[in-house]
Order: C-alpha cells, then sequence, then structure tokens
C-alpha cells in the first residue's frame, strides 16, 4: 500500500495491452504460418496480462493480492501459559534461558536440519 499504480495507468497498460493483442495476429500473419499466428498470440498475449497482473499483486504486498489474506480466527491464541510451558519444554537445564545447543536441540525436535 506504500506504492499504489494510479487508476489512470493501470487502465492505460490495460487498454494497450488488449488493443495490442487483437492487432497482433494482422502483424503476425504476413510473417509465420497461419497454424502458428493463434499460438503466438496467446503466448505473446498470455506473457503481458500476466506480468500485468503480477504488478498488480506486488503492489499489495501484505493481503488483497492472490487472495494471500488469513481470517484472524485461524490463528490460534498465544497465552502467557502457552509461552511459558514450550519455553520450559526447550531450557532442559532450568537455566532461565536458551543456550546454543538448546537451541539446536529445539531445532531437530522441530524437524529442522541444520
Amino acid at each position: 500500500k506504500c506504492t499504489p499504480i494510479p487508476l489512470s495507468y493501470s487502465r492505460h497498460t490495460s487498454r494497450f495491452f488488449t488493443l495490442f493483442s487483437l492487432t497482433l495476429p494482422f502483424a503476425l500473419v504476413e510473417q509465420s504460418a497461419y497454424w502458428l499466428v493463434a499460438p503466438i498470440t496467446a503466448g505473446i498475449s498470455w506473457v503481458l496480462f500476466a506480468t500485468e497482473e503480477i504488478g498488480h499483486v506486488i503492489e499489495e504486498p501484505f493481503g488483497n493480492g492472490l487472495s494471500q489474506e488469513q481470517d484472524s480466527s485461524e490463528i490460534p491464541e498465544l497465552s502467557e501459559e502457552r509461552l511459558r510451558s514450550v519455553f520450559k519444554f526447550f531450557d532442559s537445564d532450568a537455566s532461565g534461558s536458551i543456550d546454543k545447543t538448546e537451541f539446536f536441540l529445539a531445532m531437530q525436535k522441530l524437524g529442522v536440519s541444520m
């Protein structure tokens, strides 16, 4: 949301890509075989419109792009008790801190190889 694409620019590029895609077959007919015109036009149009859509997704990096939003009700609440029990689980020597050995053991328990 820091760098929104102006609506007029977005509409202009969309209309230009549409016009280009509609006139491209006429330019290709003279220079390539008739049976290649449709696949070439489809491929070039797909690249243009996909690039435009990527621009719109990048415009909204933290959501609203390709339905990346999560419902906040799906995320479990992390209480103080839960945090303490997880910390105690990984703090094997009960020192009140997790040293590098305990950290590596915790990562192994979680299935992360380091």
